[in-house]
Order: structure tokens, then sequence, then C-alpha cells
């Protein structure tokens, strides 16, 4: 499959280079990725190769041709939880990247909403990552997604989640505390939680991150576990349960072995590794999300059940159950 990306620069666009317009505006590829795209003269800005200090001016036409390559098979399930003029709240799948990103494009829930709703410019405002199901709200319009976003950059939204995790999980657990690169792993995204306090930060990149757990159901050696979210940090569900000594089942890069996400980016898991996973996904799940409605103030509450995938694991009402128990 050939792709042919096209854009025509835009008054909040113009006056920045070729680079730092690529990277903003197509996240399927990571800045480093994109330089060498320009310097390979693939990117066409008004017909011409392009270059990567080229400053781009309004009503330049930018066209890139993508290579053809397969894109990774995904689960392309979701449904609507709520519609209107507004936005939409999706339930996505456990394998499914919402926004383009490396080798997705079309298979993500960015390009089949908007293909398939017809959808301009949809704005997923809450992006999970892909092995991640659950509740995604999605905008409809530039304002509206001004609107949400400040929702959540204000803290007023109540995010929860359920997740599945190996060990004997406590009654109760908050971890207020730092989000910061691990330096100890030998994959370079990974992160790290470390308790603490706001005014002590250990490191110049660390993030502030607040999270409330609670125990729901023990089951063997496993735990189903209630989360809230006060902050919205990269990774901060996961992170935080590994470092505290819970790895979330499925999880091949916060799980019970970082070498088993090296294995499988290398094709390589074998069936001890899928045992030692439990599941082919992380048993993460956004369960449900209130939000203020941004254009009449009324509160929403969103909510998807636990997805097949994770009930094998967990018996009793929580599994069809909204509420809290």
């Amino acid at each position: 499959m050939r792709r042919r990306v096209k854009a025509i620069i835009k008054d909040n666009e113009a006056g920045v280079n070729l680079l730092d317009f690529l990277e903003k505006r197509y996240r399927f590829k990571e800045r480093a990725q994109w330089s060498q795209v320009v310097g390979e003269e693939k990117v066409l800005v008004n017909g011409i190769p392009g270059e990567l200090t080229t400053i781009l001016s309004l009503s330049d036409e930018v066209v890139y041709e993508a290579p053809e390559s397969p894109e990774p098979a995904v689960d392309e399930n979701f449904s609507v939880l709520f519609e209107d003029e507004y936005l939409i709240a999706l339930n996505k799948s456990g394998n499914l990247p919402c926004h383009p990103s490396g080798c997705y494009h079309d298979n993500t829930l960015w390009y089949l909403i908007k293909e398939g709703m017809k959808l301009t410019r949809p704005h997923l405002i809450n992006r999970l990552d892909r092995e991640s199901s659950g509740v995604v709200l999605v905008a409809k319009s530039d304002s509206t997604a001004r609107n949400l976003s400040k929702q959540f950059l204000k803290r007023r939204v109540k995010k929860s989640y359920a997740v599945i995790v190996e060990g004997d999980f406590p009654e109760t657990l908050d971890a207020f505390g730092w989000l910061m690169a691990d330096k100890s792993s030998a994959v370079r995204k990974k992160r790290r939680f470390e308790r603490g306090l706001p005014e002590e930060k250990p490191d110049d990149c660390a993030e502030w991150a607040e999270t409330r757990f609670e125990l729901k159901q023990r089951c063997g050696a496993l735990t189903l576990v209630h989360v809230e979210l006060m902050t919205g940090r990269l990774h901060q569900i996961r992170a935080t349960l590994c470092s505290l000594g819970f790895p979330v089942v499925g999880d091949k890069l916060y799980g019970v072995d970082e070498n088993l996400f090296i294995r499988f980016i290398n094709d390589q898991l074998s069936a001890a590794d899928k045992a030692a996973l439990r599941m082919s996904r992380q048993a993460l799940h956004a369960r449900e999300l209130q939000v203020a409605h941004p254009a009449t103030g009324e509160p929403l509450r969103f909510c998807a059940p636990l997805p097949d995938d994770m009930r094998p694991f967990i018996q009793g009402a929580f599994v069809n159950n909204c509420n809290r128990a």
C-alpha cells in the first residue's frame, strides 16, 4: 500500500521550517525519521524537494509519497458510547493504536473514524496506548477540542481504569510522586515512579504524578485493581505499578520482565514468554470518563464494561457493572 500525504499550509502553520511542521503535523514518524526522509528528497514543497530549513508560507503545498509497505494487523473493533454534534465517546479494542505513529496510519482509530464517520479532522482528546482498551473521547471541532483539553489540563475530569496485576495488592494505595526516565533500563522509553513531595523534584525532566489504587478482587496470584488518575502522564499507571512491585498482566515493557519487550519488537517471543505474559496485550482498560459537556456544561459520564479478553481472569459483578462497589 502506497500512501500519499498532502497538506496545504494554513495561517497558523506558516513561518515554520519544514522539519518542525512535519514533526508536529504527522506523528506517524519521529523527528529523526522525518529528517532522513527530507534528506532523501522524498518531501516536496510546491513540487520541489524541500530542505530541513525550508520556511513554509501560506498556501504552500507539502507532499510526501510514503513507500509501499503493509501495516501490522490490528483489531478494528470499536463501539460508540455517545455522540452528538460536538463530540463522540468511543470504546476501543485492546489492539488498536489511537493516532498515526510509526508503522501505523490507516490501521488507527483516528483514521477509521475519520473515514468511516466522515469527520474532516477528528481530535482524540485522551489517547490510550495501542494495547489499552476503553473510553476514548473525540472532539468534532477545534473549539470543542480546546474546551475538553482545558478540562483535562485543569483536572476537571474524572478518569478511572481497571487493571489486572501480578501479586497480592493492598486494600488501598495512594501513589504520589515523580515519573522519570528509567536509566537502569535497556529500553530508552521506559519510565519509573519514585515516591516524593511536590517540592522535591529529583530530576529536571521528572513529572509529578498522582494515582489512587483500590483493590476490587483477588483471583489466585492476580488482583483486579480500580485506578483513579489525578494527573495524566505518559505510562503513568503501568510505570507506577511496575515500580511498586505489581507489574501489569500482559505488559511487555512494564510487566514481569522487560526483556520480553525486546524479544517482542524483534518478533522473538517464545511459547514460554507468552505463558509468562498470560495475555497477548496489557490488561489495562479505561473504564470510565466524566467530563462537562463543552456547550451546555452538563455532566457527562461514559462507561465501558470490562472487555472479553480480561474477563477470564476475573469473576463477579465488577465485570459487567460500571458502578463502583
